[in-house]
C-alpha cells in the first residue's frame, strides 16, 4: 500500500449505531440473530404531509413516488439532541456512544489528539428544507393571490421552524460539543462512504496526525427528496419487497441511520489496554473509471477495490465470510457477485456471502458500517445470522446458494477473516478486510511519512475571470468583478442580493463531456463548471488516461435542491392553504398547482436528479479520463480546500497511487 511494505494494522475499540429499530449494537445483534425486518411504510413524520398524497402505485403521476417503504427511524432524540435537526443529532448521538463504548468519552487530553471523518450524502435534510423554504413563499403566495384573484391568501407553513444550526455541519458541531482536536470533515463517496471514512482514518492514524480516529457516516437526507431520486431512476421494486441475493429481486429498499467506529492504531491499542472488538487489515478503494453510465455497476472497480485490499497482507485464501453491498438490485446483485468470483477464483477461495440490506434495506452512505457491525459482532458471537428472504438464490459462477447464509451459522474458526463490499453510484466501490485480534501484531510500525505535494496542474474560473490568464490579468490590473445579480437566480431575494463576483455564463463542450442536447434536463451549473475546470486542470497537467489517479471535490449541498423540495410541498400546500382560508375555486385546482410548481423549479428529469449526488461530479472526472482512484467529494465549509490537500497527502503516501 505505501512506503513501508506492510502498513500497521488499526484496531477497532468502539463501536455505535442507529438503525431502524436499534439504538445499540446489542439491539441490532438481537434484531439480526432473529431475521427481523425492521423497514416500515413512511409517515408524515417523513414525508412531511401525508404520504399518500405523493403515492402512485401506477406511476402516471409527476411528482409521486411508487414506493412509500424504507427503513426509517422512529426514534426519538431526548436531551441536548432533541432540539438538533436528524443529521446532527445522529451524528452526535454515535460518536458520543462510541467514544462511550471505547472508555474515552470525556477525556480532553485523549480528545484533543481524535479527529472524525464523517459519510454524508450532499443533500437537504428535512430541517434545513423548513429553514430555506420560506424564502420562497412570498413570491410563491403573491403569484397564486394574483392567479385566484385573491390579495391576501398565505400559504401553509412547510412545518415547523428550524434552528439555523440545521445549516451548520454535523462534523462541526460533534467536534465542539465532544471537544476534538484532531481534522474533521465530511465526504461524499455516495453508498460507500462509510468505508472511505474509515479508510482515510486509517490514513490519518498511520501518518501519526491523530491518536484516535472517529470514523463513520450518517444517512438523514430529506427522506422525500431522497425517495423522489429513487423513484425517478426506477430503483424501487415494483411490488415493494426487495430481496438482496435473490433471483426475483427487483429493486432496493432505502433508508436512514448512522453509525461510529472508534480507531486506533492497533499497538496503541494493545499498549493501553483498549478492548480490540475486530483488526483492519487491509483496504482498497476504487473507480469503475469510463464505463456505461453513472449509475450503471462494473466489475472493474469492484475488482480493483478486491486486489488493492488484499495487496496490504492478506492471503484470500483466509477469507471466510463477505459481507455483500447487495441492495436488491438484479444488475447490482448480478455483478457484485461476477466480481467475487472472478477474483477469488484464482485463490480458489469460495468464503460464505450475506446481506444485511435484506434486514434494514439500504441505508445508503451508512450502509458499509451496517455491514461492519454486522461482522464485528458476528465474530464476537460465533455466528453469522441469516440474509432472510432468500427464497430463490442468486447465482453467478461458483457463488450460488450453498454460499449464501440463510440459517444463523456457527463461525468457528478462532482466527476469523471476513470481507466487507460497499459500492456507490458514479463507480465508487471500496473493500475492507476485517480479522480477529492477533497478539502477534502488536509490534509498532513507524508512521507513514507524508509526501511534498507538487502542483502540476491548475485551470480556475473566479467571478468574470474564466481561466488562468483571466484571473492573472485581473490581479495584475486589480480589477474587481462584482455585478449585480444576473437573472432568474436567487427566486425570493433577487431584490435583496447585493453586488458579487457572480457567474452570469459559461461555455462548456456537452460532447466531450458526453451530455444529451436537452434543454429540459441538464446537471446542475456547479457540476458543469466543475467538469470543464478539473477537464483542463487533467490536460495542464498532461495526465495519461488509465492511470491510478484519485479525484478529491471540494463540495458543498447545491441549495438550488430547495426548489424542487419546495415544488414536491405544493403537492398538499395549496390545497389544505385554500380549504383553511375557505376559499373555493371555480378553476380546476391541478391547473394552478402545475402553474405555481413550474413556477418555483421544473420537475425533475435523470441527468438533472444525478447531478444532485454530491460525488457524481468527481466520478465523471475518473469516466472522462478513466481514471481508477478513489473518487469522492468532500465538505469542510471554508477549510475545505486545505483538508482535500491534506487527504491528498495521505492518499500519495500510497506509492502505487499516479
Amino acid at each position: 500500500m505505501s512506503n513501508q511494505a506492510t502498513p500497521e494494522k488499526i484496531a477497532i475499540i468502539g463501536i455505535s449505531c442507529l438503525f431502524p429499530g436499534a439504538t445499540t449494537p446489542d439491539e441490532y445483534w438481537n434484531q439480526l440473530i432473529n431475521g427481523v425486518n425492521t423497514t416500515s411504510n413512511a409517515t408524515a413524520t417523513q414525508f412531511g404531509a401525508d404520504p399518500t398524497v405523493y403515492f402512485d402505485p401506477e406511476r402516471r403521476t409527476r411528482d409521486t413516488t411508487y414506493s412509500l417503504r424504507g427503513g426509517y427511524i422512529h426514534t426519538q432524540m431526548v436531551d441536548d439532541l432533541a432540539a438538533l435537526d436528524k443529521a446532527s443529532a445522529w451524528s452526535l448521538y454515535v460518536a458520543r456512544e462510541g467514544l462511550r463504548h471505547s472508555g474515552y468519552l470525556n477525556q480532553p487530553d485523549v480528545l484533543s489528539r481524535c479527529g472524525l471523518i464523517l459519510g454524508s450524502l450532499s443533500f437537504p435534510t428535512q430541517e434545513s428544507h423548513e429553514l430555506i423554504a420560506p424564502i420562497y413563499t412570498p413570491v410563491l403566495e403573491q403569484a397564486i393571490a394574483d392567479l385566484i384573484g385573491i390579495d391576501d391568501f398565505r400559504l401553509l407553513p412547510n412545518g415547523e421552524s428550524a434552528s439555523t444550526e440545521a445549516l451548520t455541519s454535523p462534523t462541526t458541531l460533534v467536534t465542539q460539543r465532544l471537544g476534538l482536536g484532531g481534522t474533521a470533515f465530511s465526504i461524499d463517496a455516495a453508498c460507500a462512504s462509510s468505508l472511505y471514512a474509515i479508510s482515510l482514518g486509517c490514513a490519518t492514524l498511520r501518518t501519526g496526525q491523530a491518536d484516535l480516529m472517529l470514523t463513520g457516516a450518517v444517512s438523514a437526507a430529506d427522506p422525500l427528496f431522497v425517495n423522489m431520486g429513487f423513484t425517478h431512476f426506477g430503483a424501487y421494486p415494483d411490488q415493494g419487497a426487495s430481496r438482496p441475493l435473490d433471483v426475483q429481486s427487483d429493486g432496493l429498499i432505502s433508508g436512514e441511520g448512522a453509525g461510529m467506529l472508534v480507531l486506533k492504531r492497533y499497538s496503541d491499542a494493545v499498549r493501553d489496554g483498549d478492548t480490540i472488538h475486530a483488526v483492519i487489515g487491509g483496504m482498497g478503494l476504487s473507480n469503475d473509471g469510463r464505463g456505461k453510465h453513472p449509475l450503471t455497476p462494473n466489475s472493474r472497480g469492484q475488482t480493483l477495490a478486491f486486489q488493492r485490499a488484499y495487496a496490504e497482507g492478506v492471503n484470500p485464501r483466509s477469507v471466510q465470510y463477505i459481507e455483500c453491498h447487495a441492495s436488491g438490485t438484479p444488475l447490482g446483485d448480478k455483478t457484485e457477485l461476477n466480481s467475487m468470483d472472478e477474483f477469488f477464483y484464482d485463490s480458489k477461495t469460495l468464503p460464505r456471502i450475506g446481506a444485511v440490506k435484506a434486514n434494514l434495506g439500504h441505508l445508503l452512505t451508512v450502509a458499509g458500517l451496517a455491514s461492519v457491525l454486522k461482522v464485528i459482532l458476528s465474530m464476537k458471537h460465533n455466528q453469522i445470522p441469516a440474509t432472510i428472504g432468500v427464497e430463490h438464490p442468486l447465482t453467478s459462477g461458483r457463488f450460488g446458494a450453498a454460499q449464501i447464509v440463510r440459517q444463523n451459522t456457527a463461525w468457528l474458526e478462532s482466527d476469523k477473516t471476513a470481507g466487507i463490499n460497499a459500492f456507490g453510484f458514479g463507480g465508487v466501490s471500496a473493500h475492507l478486510i476485517l480479522q480477529s485480534p492477533d497478539p502477534a501484531l502488536s509490534q509498532s510500525a513507524p508512521h507513514t511519512p507524508t509526501p511534498r505535494l507538487a502542483i502540476v496542474g491548475m485551470d480556475a474560473h473566479f467571478g468574470g475571470c474564466d481561466g488562468l490568464d483571466a484571473f492573472a490579468r485581473t490581479l495584475y490590473d486589480g480589477k474587481q468583478h462584482f455585478i449585480p445579480l444576473p437573472p432568474k437566480r436567487w427566486k425570493g431575494l433577487a431584490d435583496q442580493a447585493p453586488q458579487a463576483a457572480y457567474i452570469d455564463s459559461f461555455e462548456i463542450d456537452f460532447l466531450r463531456f458526453k451530455f444529451p442536447p436537452r434543454e429540459d434536463d441538464q446537471p446542475t451549473p456547479q457540476h458543469l463548471l466543475l467538469l470543464k475546470v478539473a477537464d483542463n486542470a487533467v490536460l495542464d497537467a498532461q495526465l495519461a488516461e488509465d492511470s491510478h489517479v484519485a479525484v478529491i471535490v471540494v463540495l458543498e449541498t447545491e441549495l438550488s435542491l430547495h426548489q424542487y423540495r419546495s415544488r414536491l410541498d405544493l403537492s398538499w400546500q395549496i390545497k389544505e392553504s385554500l380549504a383553511r382560508q375557505g376559499i373555493q375555486l371555480d378553476s380546476d385546482l391541478s391547473e394552478l398547482e402545475q402553474i405555481a410548481k413550474d413556477a418555483i423549479s421544473p420537475p425533475a428529469q435523470v441527468n438533472q436528479y444525478t447531478s444532485y449526488i454530491g460525488n457524481i461530479v468527481s466520478s465523471r472526472v475518473s469516466a472522462l479520463w478513466n481514471f481508477s482512484g478513489p473518487a469522492f467529494t468532500l465538505s469542510s465549509a471554508e477549510n475545505g480546500v486545505y483538508k482535500a490537500l491534506q487527504v491528498a497527502q495521505h492518499l500519495l503516501a500510497d506509492d502505487t497511487l499516479d
